[in-house]
């Protein structure tokens, strides 16, 4: 009976304990996202997620911020999981243009869940200009948001 009591009180421990803990930032904190190039040209960036408000607690910021991408070009931020399906992570809009040295940043507010919801981040380039044009759209840098954050 008392070995019966200790399981299950320690099954709900892990349980209650695993619940909460899960979600990036649901313990309030900054959480860092390296993102690493895919095609193959250097550039790197890094996302940063972190608490909006605590008026709104399941708010979060999530900014971006790249190097060594095309000059001057277009580029947006999406969720993306393994099988390769995507969603625009942004209000409203999602993308960004680099500036002349290729260095670019993109700040939007998000629900956590949202982000909690998908496996990677992917900013994409648009080689036409046009955001709107997805088809065209290649991958240049891949954040991984369930084994690639840190504090």
């Amino acid at each position: 009976m008392k070995l019966k009591r200790v399981v299950m009180a320690l099954a709900a421990f892990f349980f209650l304990t695993g619940f909460i803990g899960i979600g990036i930032g649901s313990n309030g904190a900054k959480r860092s996202l390296d993102l690493k190039d895919t095609s193959g040209g250097g550039a790197s960036g890094e996302a940063e997620i972190e608490p909006f408000e605590s008026r709104m607690p399941d708010l979060r910021t999530l900014g971006i911020f790249v190097y060594g991408l095309k000059p001057s070009s277009v580029y947006s931020l999406w969720y993306a999981d393994e099988q390769g399906k995507r969603s625009p992570a942004g209000v409203k809009t999602n993308h960004f243009t680099t500036d002349a040295a290729g260095k670019g940043r993109y700040v939007t507010t998000v629900y956590e869940y949202e982000v909690d919801d998908w496996r990677y981040l992917d900013v994409m380039h648009h080689p036409d200009g046009n955001p709107q044009n997805t088809s065209g759209m290649t991958q240049a840098l891949r954040g991984d948001l369930v084994y690639g954050t840190h504090p």
